[in-house]
């Protein structure tokens, strides 16, 4: 496919109390398995989007570092976006259950449409696994200098401007959307013995 994928894993953390990214999912660390995730869609480029003091080096992949002065997921798409130019499909590390029938979707819609698609649960996007256009970067950006890091409006914009669709979410897959903050998500996340 013509896009890049992005496995964010550049969050702190601090409601879980330790990097979320490094935590066990089935004998594996968590970005292990979201990566490989991404990876059976066979993007033309991958990377993982990390702050630089997480140990991503020693993985041997190709990485984008957030910004050390980063406070919010849209500072890391923006910086993804320069870095890539192209389309480009996102994953959070903390969506464990995320299934590989969501991310397709994603990318069927660009394939057919060549916009970004994000998908939408009554007026909540799902922002942090989309894909985004390279023509949200300009709003990314104006976002960053006005100050403003609030991720819905700045889909909102992107949705009224063209650049992105909302879809809907079907029922089925909502489950794939279970973010893990607190010890107790990630408890909840974890399959039943």
């Amino acid at each position: 496919m013509k896009i890049a994928s992005v496995l964010l894993a550049g969050g702190r953390s601090t409601r879980m109390g330790r990097d979320k990214a490094w935590m066990d999912l089935r004998g594996r660390p968590l970005w292990s398995v979201q990566w490989d995730k991404l990876q059976m869609l066979k993007p033309a480029q991958s990377f993982i989007s990390c702050r630089v003091d997480q140990g991503f080096e020693a993985c041997g992949l190709p990485l984008i570092y957030d910004s050390p002065n980063a406070s919010s997921p849209l500072e890391a798409l923006a910086g993804c976006l320069h870095a890539v130019k192209k389309p480009m499909l996102v994953l959070a590390v903390d969506l464990p259950d995320m299934s590989d029938a969501v991310l397709r979707l994603l990318c069927d819609h660009h394939e057919l449409h060549q916009h970004g698609a994000v998908f939408q649960r009554a007026s909540y996007f799902e922002p942090l696994c989309a894909l985004y256009s390279f023509e949200m970067l300009g709003l990314l950006d104006d976002a960053i200098v006005n100050g403003n890091f609030a991720l819905q409006g700045i889909v909102r914009s992107g949705i009224e401007r063209g650049f992105m669709k909302a879809l809907p979410l079907p029922t089925d897959l909502a489950n794939a959307f279970f973010n893990t903050n607190t010890p107790e998500e990630w408890t909840q996340a974890q399959p039943q013995p």
